[in-house]
């Protein structure tokens, strides 16, 4: 229900259920506060967009052992914006972004040497206009083939306006807020690099930096660059906890050039000292 009500869907409600009582009054009060909340925002004046799913068909990549594309499912061109006949043309390397390709390296070692192998990672690929798609993809290989089948299923959200009962739909895009989600989860999957400029955001992710600012405000309450700061901080706050990692090494691994900026940092955030954390590992 929250996740409708921030897509702009305020007239979600939850169906009743038989669940326990304590189950009944929380779907009782969060449809009240659903209730409330469309109610002070229709009183306001505005108009609200309502954000409803579009689930493309899986797309899927065969590749022979030398990396090569043999096959694709038809989803592939339009997501990347090639023609087919230039997709068979590629490797998979040259068809995903810079940052993702220690990873992918990575799991084709891995691939090489096992029989049968399936994993699950996120790779970001690069369209032909160089804009960056993140993806969630299934990395496998079947026994008794060489081959190696990336699949993946991508959501994007489709703007309609509601008009009563009417619902009108608009050009399917990929909507602000989804751009700022996939801003965010580049971010937090880049923590230990330098954060790009918002000017090299906008041209990864296909938007401008005015709504890369607005979207962190609106949606973040906060700027792009102290989301990043705080997903740092959050990391090295992690990484103490659970591991035995020497403090200077965790300031370099949540991305910070020396352990006492990494330390000024974490004590104004947390009113307490990397130091000072209780270690798990103790």
């Amino acid at each position: 229900m929250l996740f409708e009500l921030a897509t702009g869907n305020l007239s979600f409600r939850l169906a009743p259920q038989e669940h326990t009582d304590t189950v009944e009054s929380l779907i009782a009060k969060l449809n009240a506060f659903a209730s409330g909340f469309q109610n002070a925002f229709d009183q306001s004046g505005h108009v609200s967009p309502v954000y409803h799913y579009q689930n493309l068909v899986q797309f899927t990549i065969e590749l022979d052992e030398r990396d090569c594309v043999k096959s694709f499912s038809n989803a592939v061109p339009v997501l990347l914006n090639y023609l087919p006949e230039e997709v068979i043309t590629f490797t998979l390397s040259e068809l995903i972004h810079e940052n993702s390709k220690e990873r992918w390296n990575q799991i084709k070692d891995e691939l090489k040497a096992e029989d049968s192998y399936e994993t699950a990672t996120q790779l970001l690929f690069r369209t032909k206009y160089n804009k960056v798609l993140p993806c969630f993809c299934s990395v496998a290989k079947h026994h008794y083939s060489t081959h190696m089948v990336i699949s993946s299923v991508t959501t994007i959200l489709q703007d309609v306006l509601a008009d009563g009962n009417n619902i009108q739909s608009i050009k399917p895009r990929k909507s602000d807020a989804a751009i700022i989600q996939n801003i965010c989860e580049y971010i937090k999957e880049h923590l230990e690099e330098p954060m790009p400029s918002t000017r090299q955001l906008a041209l990864l992710f296909g938007t401008n930096e005015l709504k890369i600012k607005r979207g962190f405000r609106q949606h973040y309450n906060t700027s792009l660059y102290q989301y990043y700061n705080d997903e740092r901080l959050k990391k090295g706050h992690y990484l103490i906890q659970k591991t035995d990692f020497p403090l200077k090494e965790i300031a370099f691994m949540s991305g910070f050039n020396d352990y006492p900026t990494f330390s000024k940092a974490f004590k104004k955030k947390y009113s307490y000292s990397p130091s000072d954390v209780k270690r798990e590992t103790d």
